[in-house]
């Protein structure tokens, strides 16, 4: 009995002990799988950066080609510049066209008007003319019923 007390005592230290050895095991396990989870998601946001600053290259090449042309403008706009100072009556040509141009919309406008109205009494005239159409034919039909009995 003694013997089966001391293997019993033996038996459940080895038990706590494995035991002990398992929870260390599956804490170790789970600190495994997050640093792998943790190692994924750097990696992906690794990528993600990569991208962005691949994107931010992108968009500083075009700003420097934006500044680029926006230099050869310049110098475009201080050529046209000076060639404007000499094109005076040719802006006051164009602007006497632009003010006959107006003066011809506005006339057109009217007319415009005009035919919205024109288009809107027809319209009266024809829903006037539908409707005493259809009372004809209801007083056609009422009779034509009629008849019939």
């Amino acid at each position: 009995e003694a013997l089966v007390d001391q293997i019993t005592l033996e038996l459940e230290s080895n038990n706590a002990s494995l035991k002990a050895t398992l929870t260390s095991e599956t804490a170790e396990q789970e600190r495994a799988n997050r640093l792998e989870r943790d190692l994924k998601d750097a990696k992906a946001q690794l990528e993600v950066n990569r991208c962005s600053l691949e994107e931010n290259a992108r968009a500083l090449d075009r700003a420097a080609e934006a500044e680029a042309i926006v230099g050869t403008l310049t110098s475009e706009l201080r050529e046209s510049q000076l060639a404007s100072e000499g094109n005076w009556e040719a802006l006051e040509t164009t602007k006497e066209k632009l003010r006959q141009c107006e003066e011809a919309m506005a006339k057109m406008s009217q007319q415009l008007e005009a035919l919205n109205e024109d288009i809107h009494v027809r319209q009266s005239h024809a829903e006037a003319w539908d409707n005493e159409e259809r009372s004809a034919i209801k007083l056609l039909s009422s009779e034509l019923n009629s008849c019939k009995l």
